[in-house]
């Protein structure tokens, strides 16, 4: 059972409910038939996250709450589905031996090698093609036609954005390999290609607290970080200042200031319970761009409080195992890819998009 689940791991980044909506509900049913029959049939283990039991309580209440105080069920409850195959990843993650663990980051490095390959071919030899495409058949929002015309890589998900925050998960395990350093180089050309600077911004972050992390003091190696991500970053803001006034950087920061104090408009409203789970929308968009507001939105204080509380207890553990395992890179890697997927969603939403968010749940469990 293990090597299927291996392999709806790796499929599950190509499926989206804004690209194929019918398919990905038809594999949604499959995963969670899945990852119940697997914890049934395997008899886990859950002794090792009882710690964290009174906390997934509180959490899984706080969405039984925006469920039953929600104003449109049907949004709420295919969110909800999507928070139960979440907590089900979790918790079998969590009881993966050290091994399985290994062979699950392998899948997850090709699943992001094979992805990157596919959006620089995009990057390269697509975007003529699927711009005429998308033109004659109207398949598409007009931000899609935006990305195409200022090229912006984002194929198979379904924004540069998404692509981005899939790929910066990926690139902490590969770290300090140098059999997988051809693979880190063509994620880290799709990641260019993406032009997606939020994402750049918390790779760096996260990177620095690796190095100094392991090595317990600033170092070269993290001037060098620095000074390649600085670049690289000064490099697309100028391809974007060239290209469309949609993706310049200053409306770019304004628009999201625009989100969050729209946000905290509707948290003002329902400041005790919520709007309810995936009742959440903006005048313009269905995202905060910052996950603590749009938790805070959708789940009321309970729900922020309860996550919150669940992720200092992850982290706490994976630090505990940095100090106690044989292999303490493994976590550091771990630690390392939670602070980019945070740090990267208090700008952006890709949390919210099950095609990435389900890799975070999968290591956030594996660091326990």
């Amino acid at each position: 059972m293990f090597s299927i689940l291996k392999i709806i791991i790796f499929l599950r980044p190509f499926f989206s409910y804004v690209i194929l909506f019918w398919p990905t509900i038809f594999f949604s049913i499959i995963l969670l038939s899945f990852l119940s029959l697997y914890i049934l049939k395997n008899k886990l283990d859950f002794k090792k996250i009882k710690p964290l039991w009174l906390v997934l309580f509180l959490f899984s209440l706080s969405l039984s709450f925006s469920i039953i105080l929600s104003s449109n069920y049907v949004l709420s409850m295919g969110q909800l589905y999507n928070y139960i195959i979440y907590l089900l990843i979790f918790l079998i993650s969590a009881s993966f031996s050290f091994e399985q663990k290994k062979q699950i980051i392998n899948t997850f490095i090709f699943c992001a090698f094979l992805i990157s390959i596919l959006s620089i071919s995009q990057y390269l030899f697509g975007m003529n093609f699927l711009f005429k495409y998308i033109k004659q058949y109207d398949v598409a929002y007009d931000f899609n036609i935006i990305y195409i015309q200022n090229k912006r890589a984002f194929f198979p998900l379904t924004t540069p954005t998404a692509l981005a925050g899939f790929l910066i998960l990926s690139v902490p395990f590969m770290l300090e390999n140098k059999k997988l350093y051809p693979l880190l180089f063509i994620v880290l050309v799709a990641l260019f290609f993406s032009k997606s600077i939020g994402a750049f911004i918390s790779l760096s972050f996260g990177l620095i607290l690796y190095f100094y992390l392991k090595e317990k003091k600033y170092s070269l190696r993290i001037l060098k970080i620095v000074f390649f991500i600085g670049i690289v970053i000064l490099i697309i803001l100028f391809i974007r200042q060239k290209t469309s006034a949609e993706l310049n950087l200053f409306l770019s920061l304004n628009r999201r200031l625009g989100y969050w104090k729209e946000t905290l408009l509707l948290i003002k409203k329902h400041p005790f319970v919520g709007w309810g789970l995936g009742n959440f929308e903006l005048n313009s968009t269905r995202y905060s761009h910052n996950i603590i507001l749009q938790i805070l939105a959708e789940n009321g204080p309970l729900g922020l409080f309860s996550f919150l509380w669940l992720i200092i207890l992850c982290l706490k553990c994976t630090f505990l195992n940095v100090e106690n395992s044989l292999d303490k890179n493994f976590y550091l890697k771990i630690i390392t890819a939670n602070i980019i997927f945070l740090t990267h969603n208090l700008i952006d939403f890709t949390f919210f998009l099950p095609e990435v968010s389900s890799f975070w749940w999968l290591i956030l469990g594996m660091g326990i």
